[in-house]
């Protein structure tokens, strides 16, 4: 689980192989759902949901239990199971979310 510094580290540092940020939660959830496998499929990794592509936070950004629920059951339709925690944050007097994924033992996940 992230701490409000190492969150600010991997923001700050911006996107990459194992961090990818998101303003908002897409309409479509399934989206997010294919970043996590392939974040399994490497080697683990971030989506940060309530900050942009330039490090910004998204003001107001919260996450609701139906819009929390519609995540977790899109991560929970990939085969294999994997390893995927959501929980949100509190990160320079901002809430943001974090979906942390682990390294998948049973790749390939789709």
């Amino acid at each position: 689980m992230l701490d409000e510094i190492k969150a600010q580290e991997l923001i700050a540092q911006g996107e990459g192989q194992h961090v990818e940020l998101k303003r908002e939660v897409p309409s479509k959830v399934r989206e997010l759902s294919e970043e996590v496998c392939a974040l399994a499929n490497a080697t683990g990794g971030y989506i940060i949901l309530g900050v942009d592509n330039d490090g910004k936070f998204t003001e107001d950004f919260t996450i609701n239990n139906s819009k929390r629920s519609a995540l977790r059951d899109s991560v929970d339709q990939i085969e294999p199971q994997v390893d995927c925690d959501i929980y949100s944050l509190n990160v320079s007097g901002h809430e943001i979310w974090i979906m942390e994924v682990k390294e998948g033992e049973d790749k390939p996940y789709f």
